[in-house]
């Protein structure tokens, strides 16, 4: 049985002119990278995270800013 321990990282880009936040995930085992838009909403105008940082062990999600770590 292996013990895998995956980093996952999701970067924020807004683009106010579109109006939009372009979401970039990736992993570093098992590489991935998809791509995802999402629309800026009243609800997302004050949304300033740039970068967030998952570290999967299988048993735990602990979710980091990278000024955190």
């Amino acid at each position: 049985m292996f013990n895998w321990i995956t980093l996952r990282i999701f970067e924020f880009n807004r683009d106010d002119q579109r109006k939009i936040i372009n979401i970039t995930y990736r992993q570093e085992e098992l590489l991935f990278i998809n791509y995802y838009e999402c629309r800026v909403t009243k609800e997302l105008t004050s949304f300033q995270v740039k970068k967030l940082w998952i570290i999967d062990d299988q048993t735990h999600q602990p979710m980091l800013l990278p000024d955190e770590y």
